[in-house]
Parts: C-alpha cells; structure tokens; sequence
C-alpha cells in the first residue's frame, strides 16, 4: 500500500475550492436577498476588523505595560532590597541589647514558674498525706 503524505499545496486548493463552493451554495441557498446578504457580510467584516484592531491595540497596551514593569522591577527593587536591608541590619544593630535583656527576663520568669511550679506540687504533696 502506498504512502500518502499531507501537501500543503493540496490542502490550500482544497481549502479555496471548498470555500468557492461553500459561498456559492450559501448565496443560492440564503433565504435573503442578495443585497441583505452582502450587508451582513460586510457588517460582520467590519465587527471582526474593528475588533482585531482594538486586539492589536489591547496588545500594544500590554507590551508596553510589561516593558513598564520590567523597568521598575530592575530598577526599583534592588533599591528598595538594599535599603530594606539596611534597615533590618541597622534595627537588629539598635535593639541587640533590648533583646538581649528581654531574653534575659524571660529566663528569670520562666526559672520562677518553675520554682512556683514545684512549691504548688509540694503544697499538693502535703495535703494529700
């Protein structure tokens, strides 16, 4: 059996003679008139070109909006990285002793708990006897 391979010659007069035929069978078969026909066909032309163009330019939009936010994303955010980093360091720099202290703190209060913790169980222990 022999092989057959897609032509895309082949397909593009397939394509053009089914379309010639497809057109003439509609404006034979149309329950329109001529005139209506070629009105609506030009409307719908129209519809479809006006919307291409508002398509080109919704595209437009977006391309320069993504060039946009590629410029400030190389610009602005390192910037602001480095500054944020700064800042983080320059707060961990200013409140080391505060934290240092309230670390502090919070070992005495737990250390205390604790001892509270132990008093309770031996007033318990007591009272149980």
């Amino acid at each position: 059996m022999a092989k057959k391979s897609f032509s895309s010659k082949k397909f593009i007069k397939g394509l053009v003679v089914g379309g010639i035929i497809g057109g003439g069978a509609a404006l034979l078969l149309a329950p329109k008139s001529g005139k209506e026909t070629q009105d609506e066909l030009k409307n719908s032309i129209n519809d479809t070109l006006d919307l291409l163009k508002k398509f080109k330019t919704d595209i437009a939009d977006v391309q320069e909006n993504q060039k946009k936010v590629a410029y400030l994303s190389q610009t602005l955010l390192p910037e602001n990285a480095q500054s944020l980093e700064k800042n983080i360091d320059q707060f961990k720099f200013a409140n080391a002793p505060r934290i240092a202290i309230i670390k502090e703190q919070l070992n005495k209060i737990s250390k205390e708990i604790n001892r509270f913790d132990d008093k309770m169980n031996e007033i318990e222990e007591k009272r149980a006897r």
